[in-house]
């Protein structure tokens, strides 16, 4: 009896079993689960592509002057994103860290969108009544421009109070920077100026309060009023131009206490005459702490030149110091020591015109 009950209960199990495959293959061969299992992959790759898009951090400023997503390289995707509003659209770019600004970008200004709605309509932000400032990136940290850049001019108040912007480094091609193009940028702190560079407008850098220092290239000819106003860390200013580039009121107001600007050492006089606002921050170039000497004659070394820092000379020897306004011809005939002694130092210190 136990037997013949063992052996109807197995075979129920094992019908069982067959069944439940069989339910199992129609379900996998049904039109809804296949539906499903589609909704499910195409949940996925949206997943994936929102992820995507979170973790993309380019975008490019085009010719036409809309701002699209890019790559690394700053190679536009192309087509517009999809969005349902301007304020949608923007707050895509949210984690934008780097604009590239494409080569064939005359003027660097504001931006409009491009991006498509849900009736696949491309939106081009009202036929640019909406027009965004690069502050509306809230986590723009770098400005690069692409390839062989032809920018001329960055507007005025392009760069106006983004504040997370670190870098930017211009190119060849610029000509212009605007008004208080960079007002307000907090954290500015690398700024390179295109070598052809010719005008600072008033307030460009007006409180880029990170900005340490700053190269005006030889190209420029005008720095407008306030410039470099409220720059409280700028303490190095370098302008290579031996004309002095005409200089607006307070460019350089509320700088560094410890500003120093250096200026060729041919135009010294010329630029304290024209900067005479900031006449006593002009490094004077002719009166350096290391002074030239020049070994003419020795019993022991070639001819060769040494500074200050290094006063070595051989125990024997002529040699011709030059310092801030001309120079002198010293023998030093102690034998005993190769190193100046400090009345050595004190006969040399005599000289008209010259400091050791």
């Amino acid at each position: 009896m136990e037997s013949a009950i063992g052996s109807r209960g197995w075979k129920v199990a094992a019908l069982a079993a067959v069944l439940a495959v069989a339910l199992l293959v129609a379900a996998a061969l049904s039109p809804a689960s296949a539906q499903a299992a589609q909704g499910l992959e195409a949940g996925a790759a949206g997943e994936s592509a929102a992820t995507a898009a979170q973790e993309a951090s380019y975008a490019l400023l085009t010719a036409d002057g809309f701002l699209e997503r890019c790559d690394s390289k700053g190679n536009a995707a192309g087509e517009a994103w999809h969005a349902e509003s301007d304020r949608e659209a923007i707050y895509a770019l949210a984690d934008v860290e780097t604009v590239f600004i494409a080569a064939d970008v005359k003027e660097v200004n504001r931006f409009a969108l491009r991006y498509q709605t849900g009736a696949g309509a491309v939106n081009v932000a009202n036929n640019y009544t909406s027009l965004y400032q690069f502050s509306a990136l809230p986590s723009l940290r770098r400005v690069a421009f692409a390839g062989e850049s032809s920018a001329v001019t960055v507007r005025p108040y392009a760069f106006q109070a983004c504040k997370n912007l670190e870098s930017i480094a211009m190119p060849a091609s610029m000509r212009r920077i605007g008004t208080f193009a960079f007002y307000g940028c907090n954290n500015l702190s690398k700024v390179k100026l295109g070598q052809n560079l010719e005008v600072i407008e008033g307030g460009a850098f007006y409180d880029c309060i990170s900005l340490e220092r700053i190269a005006i290239p030889a190209s420029v000819d005008s720095v407008q009023g306030s410039a470099f106003h409220g720059c409280y860390q700028l303490a190095k200013v370098s302008c290579a131009n031996p004309a002095p580039p005409t200089l607006g009121p307070g460019a350089f107001d509320g700088a560094s206490s410890k500003l120093k600007i250096s200026v060729p050492k041919s135009a010294y006089s010329m630029y304290c005459s024209q900067w005479s606002s900031y006449a006593d921050k002009i490094a004077d170039p002719r009166s350096k702490q290391s002074l030239e000497l020049e070994v003419l004659d020795s019993f022991s070394v070639d001819r060769s030149k040494l500074t200050w820092s290094t006063w070595s000379i051989p125990s024997k020897a002529i040699f011709k110091l030059t310092g801030a306004k001309g120079s002198v011809t010293y023998s030093k005939v102690s034998p005993s020591s190769s190193q100046m002694s400090e009345s050595e130092k004190g006969a040399i210190a005599l000289h008209p015109g010259l400091q050791v």
